[in-house]
């Protein structure tokens, strides 16, 4: 389901925001024609890398407490 949707939105949008207590923020969007939140005044950047972590992207310490659903191999193949 999750790789039918990063391939295909049909024209579904997705948006999330995460504001960490230590300090940083980020915004996930997919197919969001707008600039809310974050993106109005952030610069923004590829997402790339654990897409189902926040924790890790924002390099916090600890793990994942459950396992992602896909493998970012799996949702992007060679790109």
């Amino acid at each position: 389901m999750v790789q039918t949707y990063v391939k295909d939105t049909r024209g579904t949008g997705f948006w999330h925001e995460a504001y960490f207590m230590g300090g940083g923020m980020e915004t996930v969007a997919v197919n969001m024609p707008q600039r809310l939140g974050f993106r109005k005044f952030a610069p923004e950047h590829q997402a790339r890398g654990s897409m189902f972590s926040a924790r890790t992207r924002a390099r916090r310490e600890g793990t994942a407490q459950v396992d992602a659903p896909v493998t970012e191999h799996e949702l992007y193949g060679n790109s």
